[in-house]
């Protein structure tokens, strides 16, 4: 049902919509349910922007990762030792 052939897929049997990509599901069904989008304009942009971060930061620097430390038959260290620089660095903020 993607098109990009991949995982995050959603079917909405209510009107058959069929919404991909991780975040394109979750705005859809804050939308759709008028909830987690927050309550006010400020709320509304904080939720955005913690979405945007995920998707644009931690998803594929934490992929990445996984990718150069358990995907090649040989890891490349400088591919390897930098992309888990890279998720420690955006863990660390998230949890700072």
């Amino acid at each position: 049902m993607n098109p990009h052939a991949k995982i995050s897929v959603l079917l909405d049997n209510d009107n058959q919509q069929v919404v991909v990509e991780s975040a394109a599901v979750l705005l859809y069904l804050a939308e759709k349910h008028a909830r987690f989008g927050g309550t006010s304009p400020v709320q509304r942009w904080q939720v955005m922007q913690w979405l945007i971060w995920q998707v644009s930061s931690l998803g594929p620097m934490t992929g990445q990762s996984y990718h150069f430390h358990h995907q090649l038959p040989q890891p490349d260290g400088y591919s390897a030792t930098r992309y888990l620089n890279q998720t420690h660095t955006l863990w660390f903020w998230l949890i700072a």
